[in-house]
């Protein structure tokens, strides 16, 4: 756990920069510098290396699962299947995206169709055996696996949460024969009933062939990184390391080694939990959270705490793991702009990532025809510092963020119009994804507060807020790196799944509770702490249906059988109240319950400098000319490092920080409140 008096860092890797918060001796120190995406830890020892301190934990937001899948770089994997069953990842659900298409593009599949093994041993949907195999057969599988240089082995064999033998089996061999392959890799070995323990043979075979997918890649990246931190000048005891899971809450690396999937959404997840307990301290409950990095923006609504969901789904691969409920879209300040076919203005998910960067870095001078970033529209229309960008730790070039703009100036009639083109179009692909988690959700945006963060997210903040009628906007002391913050403050989480299967009534609720309990009892044995918090979430439907909800069960531990009859109430109203109909006999399909540990975290006051004498206001560092819609202004720029409590700033303005630049536009007013948020609201 992390006391107020524990040194420790929280790291997040991003697609440009990767983002350090340090908590030493009771005070934040924010760093950022370029990440290093053929290999992330080489950028984090070096952001280690400049602060010499010891530190006792390391949490770090990861992308080495995402990346891999993403890039289809993940190891050489095979799949273990129930005869009859080889053809699962390709057929899937049966689902196309667009029902219109006349030929369905092909599923994304991760391992090809000669590395799918049929296994004959079968069980009936009761989980009894009905056909057994030879106990050589399992290791003869292994074998054939090793001999075809298969990295990793999954194994996800039909009815197999309902028993485990078969499963069990290949582990036991497993286990055996490590001393046989002296000199020799066996394959990293991802099983269904431990990866995802629930019903429906399909996302629980894309889960466990994700898993494997991504295993060795994950395994390898955490070794090295713990190694590296062993040699690290500044510790006297190698820190520990956690990694953040997609729920927000952190792991161990043993654990994250063992189930790499759940890390698929760490660093958006982190920012979401840094967001939500940021606003808790100044008493705003109803957030919609937007983190706009230099590749993609991510958006999550919490009314009054995190929202999760249990089905994922990325690069049309599904996958069954716990998440913060979080939508993403290709646009950030690394978001390139071009026309498309058809001669109209698009922005992203290309993205120039951290090298070269955008145009205006200055990284692409060598380039005949650089790209033109959200960044570089941002540099044209005056809106970064170009003296003090980034604490003046990167200079800003706009001659060439000019020159990358020029093969677009025979269709805009000058740079600026071009420039405001690009944000207006940036603008509205969020304000579209901000409708996704609430509108469509129902949900009005106006009831909610804005918290923006990122690199880019308070530059665009305003007309994102504007856009969707939101009259309030809370930016972070440190918004650049919130998701770091978010992973140093994150507890201990651990998920059991259990799939039950059954009417739920007052004849059958004690056999609900008694999976329930088993399920908490796992769970204790294997997460440490003193005081554990347990969350249920029952998976309840009507019976004939074949889609659930899910209803939450706070303090687990103390339920009863009216406790899990009240949640069965409650999901009866739910229903009634979205479909418009109930009243029928409820069956529960899943049990999940997650174990949390608080870390009893306590973030350091902020000190905010006191005024001067005589001084009636914010100090303005200088001016700039930003153009806006009604054309160039005097704008006045701010220093973040010096605003005091109480505050007030009128737009147009400019704030910057180390960690990101904060726009003030025209319509909007901001104060500073005794946390150090920088609260906006309209004129």
């Amino acid at each position: 756990m992390t006391s107020k008096f524990d040194n420790a860092v929280g790291v997040d890797v991003g697609g440009t920069f990767t983002d350090f918060l340090f908590l030493i001796d009771e005070e934040y120190i924010v760093q950022k510098i370029p990440t290093t995406p053929d290999d992330p830890s080489i950028g984090i020892l070096q952001g280690l290396a400049n602060i010499q301190t010891d530190l006792s934990r390391v949490a770090h937001g990861s992308t080495i699962a995402t990346n891999a899948l993403l890039e289809k770089a993940g190891a050489r994997t095979a799949l273990v299947v129930t005869e009859g069953f080889k053809d699962i990842l390709e057929i899937g659900r049966q689902a196309r995206n667009n029902i219109y298409e006349l030929e369905p593009t092909p599923a994304n599949l991760l391992i090809p169709p000669e590395l799918i093994i049929e296994f004959s041993g079968k069980l009936t949907p009761d989980g009894e055996i009905k056909t057994n195999v030879s106990p050589d057969l399992y290791r003869t599988i292994i074998e054939n696996a090793v001999s075809n240089n298969v990295e990793a082995l999954a194994i996800c064999l039909l009815f197999s949460h309902k028993n485990t033998f078969f499963e069990d089996k290949f582990r036991e061999v497993y286990e055996n024969i490590k001393h046989d392959f002296k000199g020799r890799k066996l394959p990293y070995l991802s099983i269904s009933s431990e990866v995802s323990p629930e019903y429906r043979e399909v996302e629980r075979a894309s889960t466990t062939a994700l898993n494997a997918y991504v295993g060795p890649i994950m395994s390898t990246y955490l070794s090295n990184l713990e190694k590296s931190l062993q040699q690290v000048n500044s510790f006297v005891v190698a820190p520990s390391l956690h990694i953040i899971q997609s729920d927000g809450g952190a792991a161990t690396t043993s654990q994250v080694e063992k189930l790499p999937v759940s890390t698929l959404l760490s660093g958006p997840s982190a920012g979401v939990n840094g967001a939500l307990s940021l606003a808790r301290a100044v008493d705003e409950h109803k957030i919609i959270t937007l983190d706009i990095g230099g590749t993609s923006t991510d958006i999550a609504l919490c009314d009054k705490e995190l929202p999760y969901r249990t089905n994922l789904v990325i690069q049309g691969i599904p996958a069954r793991t716990p998440v913060v409920d979080i939508h993403t879209v290709g646009a950030g300040g690394g978001s390139v702009a071009y026309l498309d076919t058809g001669g109209a203005l698009r922005v992203g998910p290309r993205s120039v990532g951290s090298l070269p960067g955008p145009a205006c870095y200055g990284k692409s001078r060598e380039l005949s025809s650089p790209a033109f970033s959200v960044t570089d529209a941002h540099a044209l229309l005056g809106r970064l510092n170009r003296d003090y960008f980034l604490a003046d730790s990167l200079q800003i070039d706009v001659t060439e963020a000019e020159r990358a703009a020029e093969p677009f100036l025979n269709i805009f009639s000058n740079k600026f119009e071009f420039a405001q083109a690009v944000i207006d179009v940036t603008n509205a692909n969020i304000e579209r994804a901000v409708r996704v988690v609430s509108v469509q959700k129902g949900f009005n945006p106006n009831e909610f507060t804005l918290i923006p963060f990122g690199g880019a997210g308070p530059l665009h903040a305003c007309d994102v807020a504007e856009m969707l009628n939101i009259d309030k906007i809370l930016i972070p002391p440190s918004p650049g790196v919130l998701a770091a913050l978010g992973a140093l403050q994150a507890g201990h989480t651990l998920t059991v799944g259990q799939s039950v299967l059954q009417t739920m009534n007052e004849d059958s609720v004690e056999s609900v509770l008694t999976n329930l309990q088993q399920a908490i009892k796992i769970i204790s044995e294997k997460l440490s702490g003193d005081d554990i918090q347990y969350r249920a979430v029952l998976d309840l439907r009507f019976v004939g249906q074949s889609h659930e909800i899910g209803v939450n069960i706070d303090n687990a531990n103390e339920a009863n059988l009216e406790v899990l009859l009240d949640a069965k109430e409650e999901f009866v109203e739910r229903h009634g109240h979205l479909y418009g109909h109930s009243g029928y006999d409820v069956e529960i399909a899943n049990i999940r319950v997650t174990g949390f540990v608080d870390p009893k975290f306590t973030p350091p006051k902020p000190v905010l400098p006191n005024r001067r004498n005589n001084q009636t206001g914010p100090l303005i560092n200088q001016y700039c000319e930003a153009i806006f819609r009604g054309g160039s202004q005097r704008t006045p720029i701010y220093l973040r490092t010096e605003l005091s409590a109480d505050d007030h700033i009128i737009g147009p303005a400019l704030v910057t920080q180390l960690d990101t630049t904060t726009l003030i536009t025209p319509a909007w007013l901001g104060r500073v409140d005794i946390e150090g948020n920088l609260i906006l609201s309209k004129k």
